[in-house]
């Protein structure tokens, strides 16, 4: 079996031993398939990201580009049985199958009859450095091992698991009306009074979310009767914060953006002003964008989550404790031109709740649409600045 794990949280480059120019690399501009090429350190058309496909119960993975976000796919030509590997919008399934301790073989299904080969090795002329899907009875005495090596390191916390991307866990809350609703107010850091919250369950294990670090900056605008094909270079990045809090969950269908301070819950927790606890980050990365695609830059942040009810006079409604652990790490995450970002954003603490107050399930929605991939939990994204 493999010694290499896989972790949603760290970018590879794929290498084959059987090749001379072994690294998987992302087209150049007159190829639409993946090529093989030598090392070029710290070349980012080297580097991919290996995200397990939510839902799957077989293992399967994505496999994207960490300079385009093009997902690995296969592509039929017009020669019968030859599949180039390739690229398109959205995820497609693979299989990584251990070879020996180092190595995988890389399959576009669960019992691994097809599998990635260098097109030289089965076929193709010294100068093709495709990589194509290959039945694996015709490559019989090949090396068909692709090595996947961690090229940004990302280590979790101590006691994290470095899988542990969650679905989000699902809590129930009594029902109420935006006007119960508002009575949250009363309580820190809106109001003055003194909320207690009660831990019903016991914490979640570590899992991540993802936090936008500044403004997207695009490369979608060429000037007026031209097509812009060439990349830009640009700095993303800029100043965050984490802070630890409470977000209320879903009441009556609807789920409001309210954050209510609050330290880690071991017991009850009584939720009064205090001094604020902040965790203040700067980073910025000199990148890549392609023509046509937006860049953002993202931490990726380890958090636990604790339900539990807080009750106000009479009322006791449902929240979920949310403390923010460390940054693992930064990513840069591509979209199309005219995508939005803003879903990363969640709103600060909303002391003025009300009718006209924006369901944060509207950009949690738009959220999971664009960036499925995460697969983290977004809905109780602690960026608000919040005291306790």
């Amino acid at each position: 079996m493999s010694s290499v794990t896989i972790s949603p949280l760290s970018i590879y480059t794929i290498f084959t031993p059987a090749h001379l120019y072994g690294y998987v690399q992302y087209p150049n501009d007159t190829s639409k398939f993946a090529t093989l090429a030598s090392q070029v350190d710290q070349s980012v058309g080297q580097q991919w990201t290996i995200q397990p496909i939510d839902g799957s119960t077989t293992g399967a993975y994505s496999i994207r580009s960490h300079l385009t976000g093009a997902y690995v796919t296969w592509k039929y030509t017009d020669t019968p049985g030859l599949e180039f590997i390739g690229f398109q919008a959205d995820p497609d399934e693979w299989w990584l199958r251990p070879a020996d301790t180092e190595y995988h073989h890389i399959c576009n299904e669960l019992s691994c009859d097809y599998i990635w080969v260098p097109y030289e090795l089965v076929g193709g002329t010294a100068d093709r450095h495709e990589i194509i899907l290959s039945p694996r009875a015709n490559a019989t005495g090949v090396d068909t091992r692709w090595k996947l090596s961690v090229a940004a390191t990302v280590t979790p916390p101590a006691g994290a698991s470095p899988t542990a991307i969650t679905n989000p866990v699902s809590t129930s809350a009594a029902s109420a009306n935006t006007e119960d609703l508002n009575n949250l107010k009363k309580c820190a850091p809106c109001g003055k009074v003194a909320c207690t919250f009660e831990p019903s369950g016991t914490p979640s294990p570590p899992a991540v979310y993802s936090v936008l670090i500044g403004q997207p900056l695009s490369n979608c605008n060429p000037a007026p009767g031209s097509a812009s094909n060439e990349s830009i270079k640009t700095t993303l990045g800029g100043t965050f914060e984490l802070s630890r809090s409470f977000s209320i969950q879903v009441t009556a269908g609807v789920s409001f953006g309210l954050g209510v301070a609050g330290p880690s819950v071991s017991a009850s927790t009584s939720i009064t002003e205090g001094v604020e606890e902040k965790v203040t980050r700067t980073q910025s990365i000199e990148v890549p964008i392609a023509p046509g695609r937006i860049g953002a830059l993202v931490a990726n942040v380890t958090y636990r989550t604790t339900p539990g009810n807080v009750k106000i006079d009479d009322r006791t409604f449902a929240f979920m404790s949310v403390q923010p652990g460390e940054v693992t790490g930064y990513d840069v995450l591509y979209a199309n031109c005219g995508s939005n970002f803003e879903a990363f954003t969640l709103p600060r603490t909303d002391c003025n709740l009300g009718s006209s107050a924006t369901p944060m399930s509207e950009s949690l929605v738009s959220a999971w649409r664009m960036w499925i991939w995460i697969r983290m939990v977004v809905m109780l994204l602690g960026a608000a600045g919040a005291a306790w």
